[in-house]
């Protein structure tokens, strides 16, 4: 369940670095990230996004939560016949 959500910084018109927590099941402390944006729409309508985790001198970790780190995660969005989005990880 998130906890808490915001901007740190607007890079570019497709480009931000954002924070969120999350509350996590016990036994696990739960978790926050910091991650680097991007995306980019297409005429058709289909979406790319990508982020992986960033430092950032206004967003120190915050304890008791652990900073989670994300490598690179990526989605693609791509709206469907009939309605509704199709979404891959």
């Amino acid at each position: 369940k998130m906890k808490e959500g915001y901007n740190i910084a607007q890079l570019d018109e497709r480009n931000d670095i954002g924070y969120y927590s999350a509350k996590f099941p016990f036994p696990m402390a739960d978790r926050d990230f910091l991650n680097q944006r991007m995306w980019m729409e297409f005429d058709n309508g289909e979406y790319i996004i990508k982020n992986y985790s960033v430092q950032h001198s206004e967003c120190p970790e915050k304890k008791p939560n652990v900073r989670g780190v994300s490598i690179i995660t990526g989605y693609y969005l791509k709206p469907m016949d009939g309605g509704g989005t199709e979404l891959l990880y």
